[in-house]
């Protein structure tokens, strides 16, 4: 009887030296996974800081421009805008204004809580979500308004600042 010496198996060392680089190449495939996770996070936060932003400005934008007046308080953190009285045409009832005679109800613009709100009488809206910080300045007919947001997505946070120039329509200085 002959035996015959098989050497169709693995040994002890094969099967480590395998599992180091297994090991290895998991470990290298987890950290691109967080690294591409922190980078989509950090940009997702600074688009929505940046589109709140912006959306805010250009709300506030088309909200005011038809103003007559602005004038600011509290250091800047709150616009106030008269706006001319709004009256219908007797022939062809379209809404015009009259710029002889003022609207009695001016518009007060400010952030609270993360908001770019609106009073009319008492009467809020928001204008704009995600707003961490507003200032205003005003000259003749002139609106400069800065606002900040901020936004978070996963752990990152990122803030965005815009800054506009608004033009009053109706300024008679």
């Amino acid at each position: 009887m002959k035996l015959t010496n098989n050497r169709s198996g693995i040994t002890l060392v094969e099967v480590m030296v395998s599992s180091l680089v297994l090991s290895l190449a998991g470990t290298a495939l987890v950290a691109m996974l967080i690294g591409s996770l922190r980078g989509w996070s950090f940009g997702t936060s600074k688009d929505g800081a940046t589109s709140y932003a912006t959306v805010a400005l250009q709300k506030l934008n088309n909200d005011i421009r038809d103003g007559r007046s602005a004038q600011i308080s509290y250091e800047g953190l709150t616009l106030t805008v008269t706006f001319p009285a709004l009256v219908e045409d007797p022939v062809t009832h379209e809404s015009m204004y009259d710029l002889s005679a003022n609207d009695p109800v001016p518009r007060l613009y400010y952030v609270q809580n993360d908001n770019l709100l609106r009073s009319i009488g008492g009467q809020i809206t928001v204008l704009g979500r995600g707003v961490s910080s507003a200032s205003f300045g005003a000259s003749g007919g002139t609106v400069t308004i800065n606002l900040q947001a901020t936004e978070q997505v996963g752990t990152a946070t990122s803030s965005q600042n815009v800054t506009g120039r608004i033009f009053l329509r109706n300024y008679r200085g």
